[in-house]
């Protein structure tokens, strides 16, 4: 029996594929620190997605998070022996040309006999692996190639074990189609599994379901449930979703207009650290200019808070 595998360990997951972000890390953080290599993982996992992950976890600074570490979680992972950890790690040591082959195959076979199981997570990391094959430059093309077949056939699994990540992304498949899966475009479908996963909390279902009504793809256009979808997405912490928030009290889309709320979405997005975050600096210097007959000269907001980061 994998003693990793703790009943506060399955505990932990259930809360993450319920989407109770907070309380899944807090419970990895505490299993991290037992030395509990799955539980490396997911914090590997958590901060190799900071905005879709942590939205408004208490105490975490999503500026500062970064891949370095993430990697060292998954390092740290993979050093104690977690099929999954070693995967991802490895992956990204075949890009950084740190390693053999022959690592990579034994990894991979003890995910894939996982997923093969029934383990969400691993059927997650066979999809991401398939996706990314084309993107080693051949490193492991002798042992696993391409197969778009295969991607998706692990995504729609993925989705319909529960992983609301892999809800996400077959929504997105649908949302217009996807010509390499063979995918035609089903707005309706689309919006059930962005559902599903905004149930579970999932930020960019609900920003997807808010491009949806803003577009009036596959549902009538309606900026006040757009608007509505923005608002909850926001309020987890994804940029673009402020960044639109921004753009519809500017504008007077589903909200009465009100430059002082585009002002405040504008700049929560800018202090993300993501990398559209510097869009929310542009349009906050736009507002100044346009709506308080401000000169960049005087105020120059875009050159002093990019100083800042």
């Amino acid at each position: 029996m994998d003693k990793n595998n703790t009943p506060k360990l399955q505990e932990a997951m259930r809360a993450y594929l319920k989407g109770s972000y907070e309380t899944a890390f807090n419970m990895f953080c505490e299993l991290a620190w037992g030395n509990n290599s799955r539980a490396m993982y997911f914090l590997g996992m958590f901060f190799d997605n900071p905005n879709s992950l942590f939205g408004k976890i208490e105490g975490v600074n999503v500026v500062k998070l970064s891949r370095e570490v993430s990697g060292a979680w998954y390092k740290l992972g993979a050093s104690r022996g977690d099929p999954l950890a070693t995967l991802v790690y490895i992956r990204n040591e075949i890009i950084e040309k740190k390693t053999s082959i022959h690592k990579f195959n034994d990894c991979f076979e003890a995910v894939k006999t996982m997923a093969i199981e029934g383990d969400v997570f691993a059927i997650m990391e066979m999809y991401y692996t398939y996706r990314d094959a084309s993107n080693y430059e051949n490193k492991y093309a002798n042992y696993l190639k391409k197969d778009n077949k295969e991607e998706f056939k692990w995504l729609r699994e993925a989705a319909e074990s529960g992983s609301p990540e892999g809800m996400v992304k077959l929504g997105t498949c649908y949302d217009g189609g996807y010509y390499a899966y063979g995918v035609v475009s089903d707005y309706k479908e689309a919006i059930r599994w962005y559902q599903k996963a905004a149930e579970l909390n999932n930020s960019r279902a609900m920003y997807n379901l808010g491009i949806l009504y803003s577009n009036g793809r596959g549902v009538q256009q309606d900026h006040s449930e757009a608007f509505k979808w923005y608002m909850k997405s926001a309020e987890l912490g994804d940029v673009e979703a402020m960044l639109k928030l921004g753009a519809a009290y500017e504008n007077d889309l589903g909200v009465v207009k009100s430059y002082g709320e585009a002002f405040k979405w504008y700049m929560k997005a800018s202090g993300t650290g993501h990398g559209r975050g510097v869009e929310g600096l542009a349009k906050v210097e736009r507002l100044l200019v346009n709506h308080l007959n401000a000169t960049p000269q005087i105020f120059n907001l875009l050159g002093f808070l990019k100083n800042m980061k």
